[in-house]
């Protein structure tokens, strides 16, 4: 089996592709494009943020960090994101999770402004999405279902089963995926691709799994994973390892750069 990056290398595709379209924004703008990115200033959350300004710094992307301190509420976190929904010189708002404990991630997910919520967190966002009447698309969703693609070609016919909460992820997945007539299926049995979400399957489960042309670990957010969390016989069955890192992480923030430059495009009336 072999242990593939190929995040990377299309997030490069992405950025390289939409720098002019960014810089003609810009200057039709009279400034960058604007993303804010709320997290918290632990030292893993500024890791993460320094990362998307690091991959993002050749770009006519703002980013621009909102720090939340390891006892800030939902209600601190409420008025800060009324302050930047108000912003008119801010294209996107971006929530990076995990947020300081206190914070109740459903209520500050929904108080933001549809109309800059380009990774669809909040309900009306993500309903807008599900019925396919928004532009914007969940970005690391998104990044999985571009990874599947380029591992697998066409998705057409093509059987996918995802492993893990019903959570946010796996329904705009599961929507991308059938927008491109794959079957998401929840027997690990016969599929093309299994993608594992924050939870491991048990390795009784994995068993069933037959000739799988491609696992994804979409759990880059997460702690590294032990290296015995796929058995052998399953690694010897299939043909290749999208990791941890390395995939959906970069081309996530490749999406978020190029979702912020197109809600700044519609502001000027400039096609991209």
């Amino acid at each position: 089996m072999q242990h593939v990056s190929r995040g990377r290398e299309l997030s490069y595709g992405i950025i390289a592709h939409m720098g002019p379209h960014a810089a003609a924004v810009a200057s039709r703008l009279g400034r960058k494009p604007a993303l804010a990115i709320i997290a918290g200033a632990d030292e893993q959350s500024r890791r993460f943020v320094q990362i998307k300004q690091r991959l993002l710094g050749g770009m006519d992307v703002e980013i621009q960090p909102v720090w939340l301190e390891a006892d800030a509420d939902t209600e601190q976190t409420l008025q800060v994101i009324e302050r930047l929904n108000q912003r008119d010189d801010l294209e996107a708002i971006f929530l990076q999770f995990p947020l300081p404990e206190a914070i109740d991630s459903n209520r500050v997910s929904n108080a933001i402004d549809p109309d800059k919520d380009i990774d669809c967190s909040s309900a009306v966002a993500e309903a807008r999405f599900m019925e396919g009447t928004t532009h914007f698309v969940p970005v690391a969703p998104q990044a999985a279902c571009m990874l599947l693609h380029d591992a697998l070609g066409a998705l057409t016919g093509r059987t996918v089963s995802i492993y893990g909460d019903d959570d946010a992820f796996a329904r705009a997945l599961r929507v991308l995926l059938s927008r491109e007539h794959a079957d998401v299926v929840a027997s690990f049995a016969g599929t093309d691709a299994l993608v594992v979400t924050e939870q491991l399957p048990p390795p009784h489960m994995l068993a069933y799994a037959g000739q799988l042309t491609v696992i994804l670990d979409a759990g880059y957010y997460l702690p590294p994973r032990t290296a015995e969390w796929l058995p052998p016989e399953v690694a010897d069955r299939a043909r290749v390892l999208l990791k941890q890192y390395g995939n959906v992480g970069p081309l996530t923030v490749a999406n978020l750069a190029r979702a912020t430059v197109r809600a700044a495009s519609r502001r000027v009336n400039l096609e991209i």
